[in-house]
Order: C-alpha cells, then sequence, then structure tokens
C-alpha cells in the first residue's frame, strides 16, 4: 500500500484488558466491506475518537489510550480531569482534549495498528464502553484476481469473478461493462451470465476505485455456435464479347464461429471445400446441374439450399430451394433467369470452322468463295500466295445465314490458298480445309476478247487493220480502217462526247466482203 495516507476506524468494544483484537482481524473486517474507516495522509495528524457524547453537563474525568503491541504498558496517552500523560513512544506527538479525541500528529508507519479508548470515567460516575479505532495505511485499491479470456459454447452459463484489495477508504470491485441482451446477475464482483448466445461475444471489463485510484481489468468472452443460413443470391457477370468470362456465381451468407466449412456439390459430387460462401459456374451448357451447399462447424451443420441450374444458348435459369433462412422462415422455388446476351445462334462451345467450301471463278481477279455456316458466329476467310506465310483477312457479316457466299478480289494472278476461321468468346475454331485455286484474268460475261494486228501483203493500205473478235469458241476475222485522229479534237478544255454504247456482237453485221473464215 502506498505510504501516504492513514484509515482510522471506530467499533465498539468491552473493556480493552478483557478482549484482544488482532490487526489481521481488522484489516480482514476492512477487506469484507467494513467502510467507516478515516484516512489521512502520511506524516499529518490522525484524530481518534473515543466515541463519547457529552451532554448535561456531564464532563470526562478519566480516560486512556492504549495501542496494542507497544511496550512498555500500550500506553499512547491517558487523560485524568483536564491533564494528560503522554506514552514514552509518543512524547511530544499525543493530546488528548476534554471529548476524549485522541491527537496524533507525524503519522509514520510505526504509529499503525489498533488503538483503544478505555477505563473512561464521566462526572456522573458512569462508565461508558471501550472503543476500538483502525489506523491502516491508506492507498488505492487493487485487483488481485481476475478472469482470464474465455471461450464457451452457446446455451452454456458462465461465472466471471473479480476480486481486490480495497484500499483506504475501501472499495469493492465491480462489473462496469456487462452485456447488453443477455440475462445476467451481479454482486461483489461476480458477474454470471446465463445462457449465453452470440450476443455474449464481447469484451467485459472490472473495476476497482477509490478517492485515491482506480484500476480496471478485463476480459474477453467468446461463444462459439452453430451455422445459421443469412441470405442467399445469385451473381451473374457476363462479358458481351468474351464468353468464356461469363460466370454465374452462386453465393450465400453463413453466420457462424468457428467460421464453417462450405462444401459445393454438383449432381452429390464435391466440387469444392473451403470457407469461401460462393462458387463460380462457368457459363457453358455443360454445367448445368443441380448444385448444394452444406456449411459446417464443430458444433452443427445447416444445408445452405439447392441450386438447379440450366444453361441453354439463350439463357440461364436458376431455381433456388432452401429450408430456412434466419428471421425469414422457408423459402422454396424462387426462380431467376438471366438472357444470354449472345448474337442468335450463338454457342458457348468451342466453335467449329465450315467443311463445304466452294470456289468460283469469276470476271477479272475475282472469285466467289461460297460455305454453310452452323451458326451465327463471326466468320473470317484467310487467303494467300501459295508458299507464303502470311494471311490476309476478310472479316463475313451474317446477313445472308446460313449460306454465305461472298467475292475475293485477288490483288494480281497466281496460285492462291483460301480457308475460314470461325471464331466465339471461347477461342478461334481450326482453319477449314484448305482450297487451292489458280487466279487469271478472264473477262466480263458478255465482254469480247479483242486483238488487233495489221494485215499483211503489198495490196493492203498501211492505215487496213484485221480486228479479230473471239467469244467462246466463235472467232470472226473483220477488215477496217483506221482514221487519223486530229489534234484539235483532243484540244484541253473541249468537252469530249461521250461514246456511244457498244453494240453486243450478235448485233455486228459485217459484209460478205469484210468475213472471212478462220483458216
Amino acid at each position: 500500500m502506498p505510504h501516504d495516507k492513514l484509515a482510522l476506524r471506530m467499533v465498539a468494544a468491552v473493556p480493552f484488558w478483557n478482549v484482544v483484537f488482532s490487526i489481521a482481524l481488522l484489516l480482514s473486517r476492512l477487506v469484507q466491506g467494513q467502510d467507516d474507516a478515516t484516512c489521512v495522509h502520511m506524516g499529518d495528524t490522525a484524530a481518534l475518537s473515543c466515541g463519547l457524547t457529552l451532554t448535561g453537563g456531564l464532563a470526562l474525568q478519566t480516560l486512556q489510550w492504549r495501542k496494542e503491541g507497544l511496550t512498555p504498558n500500550n500506553l499512547v496517552a491517558g487523560y485524568l480531569a483536564g491533564t494528560v500523560t503522554e506514552g514514552p513512544a509518543y512524547t511530544g506527538r499525543v493530546t488528548v482534549n476534554a471529548t476524549g479525541f485522541l491527537h496524533l500528529t507525524n503519522v509514520t508507519q510505526a504509529d499503525l495498528g489498533t488503538y483503544r479508548c478505555g477505563s473512561v470515567t464521566l462526572s456522573d460516575f458512569s462508565a461508558p464502553p471501550d472503543v476500538e479505532n483502525l489506523m491502516a495505511e491508506a492507498g488505492q485499491p487493487t485487483i488481485i484476481n481476475s478472469p482470464n479470456d474465455a471461450t464457451i459454447n452457446a446455451t452454456d452459463s458462465i461465472t466471471l469473478t473479480c476480486t481486490a484489495e480495497p484500499g483506504c477508504p475501501p472499495a469493492q470491485p465491480n462489473w462496469v461493462q456487462v452485456p447488453t441482451t443477455d440475462k445476467f446477475s451481479k454482486t461483489n464482483g461476480i458477474l454470471i451470465i446465463y445462457n449465453v448466445t452470440k450476443n455474449s461475444t464481447a469484451t467485459y471489463k472490472c473495476a476497482v476505485e477509490n478517492t485515491l485510484g482506480r484500476e480496471e481489468r478485463q476480459m474477453k468472452l467468446t461463444v462459439q455456435y452453430p451455422p445459421g443460413l443469412l441470405s442467399v443470391q445469385l451473381v451473374y457477370n457476363i462479358a458481351v464479347d468474351k464468353l468464356d468470362s461469363s460466370v454465374l456465381q452462386l453465393k450465400v451468407s453463413v453466420d457462424a464461429f468457428p467460421a464453417p466449412s462450405i462444401i459445393w456439390k454438383k449432381n452429390d459430387k464435391v466440387l469444392q471445400r473451403s470457407t469461401d460462401q460462393f462458387l463460380d459456374v462457368t457459363v457453358e451448357t455443360s454445367n448445368s446441374g443441380t448444385y448444394t451447399c452444406t456449411a459446417e462447424n464443430i458444433l452443427g451443420s445447416i444445408s445452405c439450399g439447392n441450386f438447379e441450374v440450366t444453361m441453354t444458348d439463350w439463357k440461364v435459369k436458376v431455381v433456388i430451394s432452401v429450408s430456412s433462412v434466419a428471421g425469414a422462415g422457408g423459402i422454396a422455388a424462387v426462380a431467376y433467369i438471366f438472357y444470354r446476351k449472345m448474337r442468335k445462334g450463338q454457342t458457348t462451345d468451342s466453335p467449329k470452322a465450315p467443311s463445304d467450301i466452294q470456289l468460283t471463278p469469276k470476271f477479272g481477279l475475282k472469285v466467289q468463295i461460297q460455305w454453310t455456316a452452323e451458326s451465327k458466329l463471326p466468320h473470317k476467310i484467310l487467303y494467300r500466295p501459295e508458299g507464303s506465310d502470311s494471311w490476309t483477312e476478310m472479316k463475313v457479316t451474317t446477313d445472308n445465314y446460313p449460306c454465305y457466299r461472298r467475292i475475293i478480289d485477288f490483288p494480281q494472278e497466281g496460285n492462291y490458298e483460301v480457308c475460314v476461321l470461325v471464331t466465339n468468346g471461347r477461342g478461334v475454331s481450326d482453319k477449314s480445309h484448305i482450297v487451292r485455286i489458280a487466279v487469271k484474268a478472264s473477262p466480263r460475261p458478255g465482254e469480247a476478247d479483242m486483238s488487233v494486228s495489221p494485215l499483211h501483203g503489198s495490196n493492203t493500205s498501211k492505215s487496213d487493220v484485221v480486228f479479230m473478235i473471239t467469244e467462246g469458241q466463235s472467232q470472226l476475222q473483220m477488215k477496217g480502217k483506221l482514221a487519223p485522229i486530229e489534234k484539235d479534237k483532243l484540244s484541253p478544255g473541249k468537252k469530249v462526247k461521250k461514246k456511244k454504247k457498244r453494240k453486243k456482237l450478235n448485233d455486228v453485221q459485217p459484209s460478205d466482203e469484210d468475213v472471212k473464215p478462220m483458216d
């Protein structure tokens, strides 16, 4: 205890020569809660009362103050008709007034102990009973015992005990932080919590306090409880252009301590066992099925529900059935439908390239490519010169699904390789079989392939030419003259008349002398 204060206490007693009280006993009484002590600082003056009430002209005649364990004769001070006699150990430090109060100055550790006021006589010859005083060192209270952190199961009860040295003035420990919802009782530093729940998990605080100071101790109580289902949720994350990134998340919220293990199953086959309260399911038709969830810890288990998942090219349908949700009771057959953000005919399966590619030469360097598509997934045409490693790409729209026809305009004559690819969010298909074609310039249908060369022979004018006209298997030789081009007709700024539309080959009517059979 600190040495800066003393405590004085008075109790009724029989004459001191017949009764012996020990300091230990008195201290024990003080610990048990007697709070009538008076405290003073060390070095100050202590005043001990003899408990006399002098009225009606009564006067104190005799009195003796003694201290247990003091030698010789335990005498502290005596009083006789106004004269004070000091004990040998208290010379110059004690006085006794006419009401019997003992004043002890400059109190020291040696002065602590049990004092008795006895041998009292009054002017009416009466003899009041003796009075006992305890002079004890003052100080703040201290906690000497408090519970450690504890973990218990739900529905159990627990007793928390906090004890303290009371100090002077004496004080009793008290639980100052207690449950807000549970049933409990507390007295003299003992807290009992009945039928604990998960809400009993908290930090509890015990404190003891007097005018000289305060001390606190705290302990943490943790309550274990079995799983309880709070909610069920679906989260649908879909990427428009990356179907392999589309995920259906089955999500539950389970409350339990210790943290529960969540077991996810599909068609009774375990998919995942962890503390994660969700399951990510890639959106593809093969993942349709019955998904179940169970949460368990050391105190029990609970079904989180059944999820009937149906995935098609067009939508994802989930039907949830759960037995109970905290505060909501049973819920059954709640259906959710998510429409997939895909083009008509799009699937989540790996794409397949077409197998019926056909190439048909057209006019010039143009070639028609044709195939039958299985779905409206994006298609691409690839072509390259034979022997090259670099492909040229053409994107294909889905306007004339399922029979695709496109024109490839090759840059020059030569041998080429052509194939088709199909793409979707799961990737790119293998190339279709490669079709090879020799590209050679050809005329437009209905146009003539004409060649011109001068006639040979001495009787032919230099301006005469032969027009060699070929169409299909037919060939005609026509003679004509070339007229000179007048320079002024090509002068700048002069409008040039549009050429007349060329007559079809069948409309040409050559004369007999101009048409000669070919050799």
